[in-house]
């Protein structure tokens, strides 16, 4: 009895939140064959492998264990607009799911798409929708893949997204609604655990003199960081700061903007690891996601801010994002691309103490009752039941 999950790229080569998400749904996957096994509803425990790519052209194929799975590891041939293009992809997927009773697709990756498209994929297909293609940024690559993409949908047997709004807000999956199951993301024990106690330690401190404005995530195109610099432009003064924590493609960019903007105040602290972005956390008084596309379906950094009490300003995009960290709860909601918004936001959340306080509060009490692991475990569990017993 085994699983298989297909993605793009995975630890340590590569990953985010894609990564993370396969990471915990073996975890998952584990536990529940475990718990079924001791319960005697399966005869053996399910085995788990993961195919992927590498993340060069120039590294080779391998088989190695992480964390207990078995991943192998698909060289690459070339690199079309993000995509890994892996002929061994195809022939290890063919190989590796013949004796596979549940396959778990991990979407967008083309290749997998076309994969299912040649009937290489065996067993039971579970569709993880991470988020919609993005049309307009490869308008000519989606005419030639949207065909692919509406057969895998049609062939899956179910399709999990993180939030209503990723059905609601899809080109694709409104007409497959009957078939899509919500699981959102969930924060790790260790992160609800912290976050509450510091949250305890702080929340009737008196407020401090300077406020420190938070954003972490990918230096990427949908992130909108050029519009967070350019509304913290108009609110910057001596009392505020900004700390830009990740990395990616557009740092360089975005280093040159703040320093067009004369931004004061400022500082981009790269790539950390786990332990050092809660260190940030901790530090801040709110965090801002200011994406500007669907492509941003969920973002996890929400609630890992939010463990911890802090409010999150986030935009109103047609994905699960504005229902993460809800507009007067436990932050506040602007329309995307509107530096006005942006910064009125800002200027009020540092401002305005009381505020602030309640919606850290909500944000506390938002995580305990949708975004625990426990509560994450029994979706899945509940899913494996319904597709392998």
């Amino acid at each position: 009895m085994k699983l298989v999950q297909l993605s793009k790229l995975y630890w340590p080569d590569n990953g985010g939140g894609i990564a993370r998400v396969v990471e915990t749904v073996s975890y998952c996957f584990k536990n529940w064959s475990k718990n079924r096994y001791e319960q005697g509803l399966i005869k053996t425990p399910y085995r788990q492998e993961i195919i992927v790519c590498r993340p060069d052209s120039k590294l080779p194929m391998v088989h190695d264990m992480y964390k207990g799975i078995r991943i192998t590891r698909c060289t690459m041939l070339a690199d079309i607009a993000s995509t890994p293009i892996s002929p061994s992809f195809l022939l290890e997927t063919k190989k590796r799911t013949q004796n596979a009773d549940i396959v778990i697709c991990n979407f967008p990756y083309p290749m997998i798409d076309l994969a299912i498209y040649l009937r290489l994929v065996k067993g039971k297909k579970l569709y993880w929708w991470h988020c919609d293609f993005a049309k307009n940024k490869h308008k000519l690559l989606s005419k030639i893949y949207e065909p692919f993409i509406r057969h895998s949908l049609n062939v899956a047997d179910k399709i999990v997204v993180c939030a209503e709004g990723n059905i609601n807000g899809s080109d694709f999956l409104k007409p497959y609604r009957n078939k899509c199951i919500v699981i959102p993301h969930a924060v790790d024990k260790k992160w609800e655990v912290e976050g509450k106690k510091h949250y305890l330690s702080y929340k009737d401190e008196k407020p401090k003199e300077k406020r420190n404005i938070l954003f972490i995530g990918r230096f990427v195109w949908y992130k909108g960081i050029d519009l967070l610099l350019k509304a913290y432009k108009r609110i910057q003064n001596d009392s505020y700061s900004l700390t830009l924590v990740g990395d990616g493609p557009l740092l360089e960019d975005m280093k040159l903007l703040a320093k067009t903007l004369d931004l004061h105040n400022i500082s981009f602290a790269g790539s950390v690891t786990e332990e050092e972005k809660a260190e940030y956390i901790k530090k801040s008084d709110f965090l801002v996601l200011p994406s500007i596309s669907k492509a941003e379906s969920f973002a996890i950094v929400q609630i890992e801010a939010m463990a911890y009490g802090k409010p999150v300003i986030n935009t109103k995009l047609n994905s699960g994002v504005p229902e993460v960290s809800i507009d007067g709860i436990s932050g506040l909601t602007v329309d995307p691309n509107r530096v006005d918004q942006m910064a009125l936001a800002m200027q009020r959340l540092c401002e305005d103490d009381i505020l602030r306080a309640k919606l850290s509060m909500g944000a506390v009490e938002l995580v305990e009752t949708k975004y625990t692991m426990e509560i994450m475990e029994k979706k899945y569990y509940k899913l494996f039941d319904e597709l392998l017993l």
